[in-house]
């Protein structure tokens, strides 16, 4: 194995580097130079305007949502190749079922290696302003430091105000830990925790991306039947707006189309071998995650999580 050295201090790790850069190129006014470009490259970016109008198109909304179906396969083949791991997800001290020693990182911590992580990734990702993006939320909304650099500025964000208040990822976690995890990690313990944890992480946050799109999907569709909705939205009748929402042949196409991803990405490929997403296990064909734990994953989970969103940002669309 690999050891990584780790230097003493952040200070000497900085030295280390400048003595070991080309000579000149990272001298005082050099430095200097790029400190004034980086400042001025900052403050001029607080003044640019980022239209996210476009995102309200169907068709754009929905390009997205395929894109990300991708990302999120992926993710769960990365993940499945671990176990499960079920130490890291534990509030017990090491020892008594968890990992962290106890007392770590403070006093009186009680969460899990993951929630350590998540927690701490967020809160860098938090200073480069990830979280002020109407598409993006966090985990542990409490606990994001401010951006250490100026937030960038939507005046076209097409979201109605407030909507940043609809945060879904206390149930995406849910989701994650009792149906998804158990179905594509192997019963056991690697001791793989870190790589575990980082690979949930991602898978966290792109399935955080892909249900919270729902804002965006439920604003175009608002906006394409104003009046339909608007009774709906005054008489506060979520399951009537719930029902408008539904598409079930969409739903289903979606559903098939996730499968075969699932099963051409996870097959074992050789070459000249077959590769046929229409195979099923029972036929033989080895798949790194079963095709259709991911399509029952979409129509009984992400779908109607989605719709959920859905529907609580209409409920606020007209104020």
């Amino acid at each position: 194995m690999m050891q990584i050295l780790l230097p003493t201090s952040p200070r000497s790790a900085r030295y280390k580097l400048l003595q070991s850069s080309t000579p000149g190129a990272l001298s005082r006014s050099n430095l200097a130079r790029r400190a004034a470009r980086s400042r001025t490259a900052s403050c001029s970016s607080s003044l640019k305007n980022y239209d996210t109008s476009s995102r309200l198109e169907l068709g754009g909304v929905r390009a997205a949502l395929v894109d990300q179906e991708d990302g999120i396969i992926f993710g769960l083949l990365r993940r499945s190749k671990y176990m499960l791991n079920a130490a890291a997800y534990s509030p017990a001290p090491a020892g008594e079922g968890g990992v962290l020693p106890r007392g770590y990182p403070t006093a009186g911590w009680h969460g899990s290696l993951l929630d350590l992580i998540l927690m701490e990734t967020e809160g860098l990702h938090a200073k480069i302003r990830r979280y002020t993006s109407p598409d993006e939320h966090a985990f542990f909304p409490d606990a994001l430091p401010l951006p250490a650099i100026p937030a960038l500025t939507y005046p076209n964000d097409p979201l109605v105000a407030g909507s940043k208040d609809i945060n879904f990822n206390s149930e995406v976690m849910d989701l994650y830990m009792q149906v998804i995890l158990p179905q594509i990690a192997e019963e056991g313990d690697d001791g793989n925790y870190g790589s575990a944890v980082l690979n949930d992480i991602g898978n966290l946050q792109i399935l955080s991306r892909r249900i919270h799109m729902g804002k965006f999907v439920a604003e175009a569709k608002f906006r394409e039947d104003p009046q339909g909705f608007e009774r709906l939205i005054r008489e506060n009748d979520a399951e009537g707006i719930m029902s408008r929402l539904t598409y079930p042949d969409q739903e289903i196409k979606v559903a098939e189309r996730v499968r075969l991803k699932a099963a051409v990405h996870g097959q074992e490929i050789e070459v000249g071998g077959n590769l046929d997403p229409t195979l099923t296990s029972s036929q033989g064909k080895v798949f790194k995650i079963e095709p259709d734990v991911v399509a029952n994953l979409y129509i009984n989970h992400v779908m109607p999580l989605t719709k959920r969103v859905q529907v609580a940002y209409l409920l606020r669309r007209l104020g």
